[in-house]
């Protein structure tokens, strides 16, 4: 049962009284480190500074169980292989990959039925909404964060391809290629426009009628292409609109697919050489960069091999010309992709990687200073701004959280398995992934939602689900009621977005189900109430981890509060702290193209078989 506004504002100042008070707290924690003896041994050290003196037995008692990738939830653990665990636990939580395993197979296997009514359609936007496309995109009508999204189709490449279609002068192969990327750019477009300005309730209503036209007739051109289709630019900038088409509707497996179809087109056409020596156009570098982002991300999501092997990023970003610039919102997202990829050979078996060891603390060190630099970066531009104009700022600022600590969480997991990790990254391990699931609440609190759902999809089912499986075993495992009211507020709210999006539905029902396996070891009262309810009962001053508002998404929130929030959440409190660690410093998708969800998408024929791409 949602909160009402008011209430939901008042929570959230009582979770602002809260961080605050931790912050009191951790500031405390800081010089006490800055005041012990440092050469003393890691153990004493804990006891002095923490007074967690069995921390790291309770993270390694079940943290070999972990899934870092979706592939990994298909292997079976033993488990004899939790430690020292009361049997109750191991069977909580070899229960809790078994039912997630169970999720992302149905997940997996979604497939929307197509609400085709043998109807006309028109394929072809208007060439007046053509005109205002090319006007408004080349102009300061929206802000740069959003702009970079349209990038890769430039609007002289989008107006030739109109105006061919227009004039049925294109080929069949090209038709079919440019209906994809003129109706994706438009639905794109339009979704934009609802976001920079409030066009009252009928206007609304018209244009969000012609996004789902124009979704749909993007989605019947993308089954009309062949897989021996040539390569070609134009093929290309196809597949990227389709995979943030679909994407945004939650299919995961059918975009990895589609990325390394996109992949392989890419390196065919030599566009990864000519972007690292300068060679590229805007577009065909933006083409590279999506491709490289999404490659890792799916092979980051899914635990499957990158396809872009042989590409630098980092030269690719640092040799683009003045004239191309781009805007500090993607660079955070490609700087992550950059962590990612480096990471990324670590995610297998720990136990094979033993003889890789050596290697992973060069990898650590370089990383770790690396996201307290993002870190700032995101803080840089969380607040509200005119270059955020044409998206949703607060969803996107907590989108950009939630990829921010997925990655971060699965740093400093990979961290607990090799010896010798820095002091205190078992606690800074399990912050993080609160903190990824505090986004994630964050997230929810839009009255909208079917753009949450499309939130949802560029995150949740976008990113690991490794912070999940991190609280719940730690719920388990410590009895930390902390840790297993924050799944029961996620389980919550996620309810309202699951009545407009399969996808949503299903890992929701994944949470409670996580729910209710730790239930069992807590003698707190759990009943059918809202996560603002259950975390003002628990915590009358506010919950004890930052970043998260305890309130669901189907009633209003005071945008101040929201962004109130957002601020306190991306404060620098711990720096000194992870300074004195050589951590890294706490806190925080491609979520720009996310707008509202059509209740049906169909896969693409001839690009639906699994490995298509290779």
């Amino acid at each position: 049962m949602p909160l009402s506004k008011a209430k939901a504002i008042t929570a959230g100042r009582n979770a602002t009284q809260g961080v605050a008070a931790g912050r009191a707290e951790d500031a405390g924690v800081h010089r006490v480190v800055h005041e012990t003896n440092l050469s003393l041994p890691a153990q004493v050290l804990q006891q002095q500074v923490f007074g967690y003196p069995n921390i790291i037995n309770k993270i390694h008692s079940w943290i070999s169980l972990i899934p870092l990738t979706d592939a990994q939830l298909g292997k079976r653990h033993q488990v004899g292989c939790l430690g020292n665990l009361a049997w109750s636990q191991r069977q909580a939580l070899e229960s809790a990959i078994h039912v997630a395993r169970q999720v992302s197979n149905r997940v997996k296997g979604l497939e929307s039925s197509s609400n085709d009514d043998g109807e006309k359609h028109q394929n072809v936007p208007s060439i007046e909404l053509l005109t205002w496309i090319v006007k408004d995109v080349g102009s300061d009508t929206f802000g740069p964060y959003v702009l970079d999204y349209f990038k890769h189709v430039d609007m002289s490449t989008l107006k030739r391809m109109g105006l061919s279609l227009v004039n049925s002068t294109a080929s069949p192969v090209d038709s079919a290629l440019f209906t994809v990327c003129v109706n994706a750019v438009a639905s794109k477009f339009l979704t934009t426009v609802l976001m920079a300005d409030d066009y009252g309730e009928q206007l609304t209503k018209e244009i969000r009628k012609r996004i789902f036209q124009c979704c749909t007739a993007a989605q019947r051109a993308l089954k009309e292409i062949r897989l021996l289709t040539p390569p070609s630019l134009a093929l290309l900038q196809a597949l990227l609109c389709g995979i943030f088409l679909h994407q945004r509707f939650g299919d995961t497996q059918l975009c990895s697919d589609l990325t390394r179809t996109a992949c392989r087109v890419c390196i065919d056409l030599g566009l990864p050489d000519a972007v690292n020596q300068q060679q590229a156009t805007e577009e065909e570098y933006y083409c590279v960069m999506w491709c490289y982002m999404m490659d890792r991300s799916y092979a980051w999501k899914l635990g499957r091999s990158r396809y872009f092997i042989d590409f630098n990023a980092r030269a690719g970003s640092d040799s683009l010309p003045r004239n191309f610039p781009v805007s500090e919102l993607l660079h955070i997202y490609i700087t992550l992709a950059q962590v990612q990829d480096s990471i990324i050979p670590f995610l297998g078996d720990a136990s094979s990687h033993r003889e890789d060891v050596p290697s992973f603390y060069s990898v650590r060190e370089q990383l770790l200073p690396q996201m307290e630099i993002i870190r700032s970066k995101i803080d840089a531009i969380s607040s509200p701004s005119p270059m955020w104009r044409g998206l949703d700022v607060h969803s996107e600022i907590a989108a950009m959280n939630f990829a921010y600590h997925s990655v971060r969480t699965t740093l400093l997991h990979v961290s607990q398995v090799v010896p010798n990790q820095h002091l205190g990254a078992e606690e800074l391990y399990l912050q993080s992934a609160r903190q990824e699931l505090s986004a994630l609440v964050t997230m929810c609190l839009s009255s909208d939602n079917e753009g949450t759902a499309a939130f949802l999809h560029w995150t949740l089912l976008f990113w690991p689900l490794t912070a999940c499986f991190v609280l719940f075993s730690n719920a388990v495992a410590a009895s930390d009621l902390d840790d297993f009211t924050l799944l029961k507020a996620v389980a919550n709210v996620l309810l309202p977005s699951s009545t407009v999006s399969q996808p949503v539905a299903t890992l929701q029902r994944l949470f409670q189900d996580l729910v209710s396996l730790a239930q069992g070891f807590f003698t707190e009262p759990t009943s059918a109430i809202t996560a603002g309810d259950d975390m003002a009962h628990l915590y009358p001053n506010g919950p004890p981890w930052p970043g998260i508002i305890p309130a669901t998404s189907s009633h209003d929130v005071d945008p101040s509060d929201l962004m109130h929030q957002h601020m306190i959440s991306s404060g620098n409190f711990e720096i000194e702290f992870l300074d004195s660690l050589g951590g890294i410093e706490m806190e925080p998708t491609f979520e720009g193209l996310v707008g509202n969800p059509m209740s049906s998408i169909t896969i693409p024929d001839a690009l639906s078989e699994p490995g298509s791409g290779d």
